[in-house]
């Protein structure tokens, strides 16, 4: 009986760990569904998807590049947390795949491409 214990204490410690990975991917706090806090980068690239009117519409995502001027790491970065939040939607465009356009799009974790946003 203690064995059958031990293994299902253990059992609930891997899902409680599972479960807090899950809601760090998600950008959950603790706080019964409350969005976790933003970083500096992400407000201000949600502020600037606001502010390109993504709310009602899509925007391109090479426009808000050219926008901010960051880095491509900081942008790229900011732009797949809020995406993975449920900040923002990603759209798959029909634009071709080539060296001049690279900036305009982002690449997904499945290699999807993505060049537009807008907000839900």
């Amino acid at each position: 009986m203690e064995n059958r214990i031990a293994r299902l204490e253990a059992r609930i410690d891997q899902l409680e760990k599972e479960v807090a990975e899950l809601k760090k991917a998600a950008g959950l706090s603790d706080d019964k569904g409350k969005k976790a806090p933003m970083s500096g980068n992400e407000e201000a690239l949600l502020s600037a998807c606001r502010s390109a009117g993504a709310v009602s519409k899509q925007v391109k995502i090479g426009k808000l590049r050219e926008d901010l001027g960051w880095d491509a790491k900081d942008f790229d970065d900011a732009l797949d947390a809020l995406a993975k939040a449920g900040r923002i939607l990603l759209h798959q465009g029909s634009m071709g795949l080539s060296l001049s356009n690279m900036d305009s799009m982002f690449m997904g974790d499945n290699g999807e491409s993505f060049t537009e946003v807008s907000i839900p």
